[in-house]
């Protein structure tokens, strides 16, 4: 499901590149990060045909972005029971935006 909710980025994240149509997701070094954020991609699918610029956020329970958090989901993929869900962060008209999986 997509919900549109405001961020304040500070750059807790990984740069990545997420094409709608085909839910791929790429690391600014040109990585195929599609396996390990699934539950993005899946989403992204959902979402008009676009490319979005932005970063992967991983977001508490708490409403908290964790950088070590986002680091144990690294070419393992989504796990049951995780205390956060990872977010695609992205800047429209100045305000920083999300997709959130």
């Amino acid at each position: 499901m997509f919900h549109e909710t405001q961020l304040n980025l500070e750059n807790d994240g990984w740069r990545c590149s997420v094409h709608t149509g085909s839910g791929r997701i790429w690391s600014r070094h040109g990585k195929l990060l599609t396996r390990a954020f699934s539950d993005v991609a899946e989403v992204a699918r959902e979402l008009p045909d676009c490319v979005l610029d932005g970063e992967l956020l991983a977001v508490t329970d708490a409403g908290e972005i964790s950088f070590g958090r986002l680091q144990t989901r690294a070419g393992r993929g989504p796990k049951r029971g995780a205390d956060f869900t990872v977010h695609v962060g992205a800047e429209r008209g100045g305000h920083a935006q999300a997709c959130v999986a």
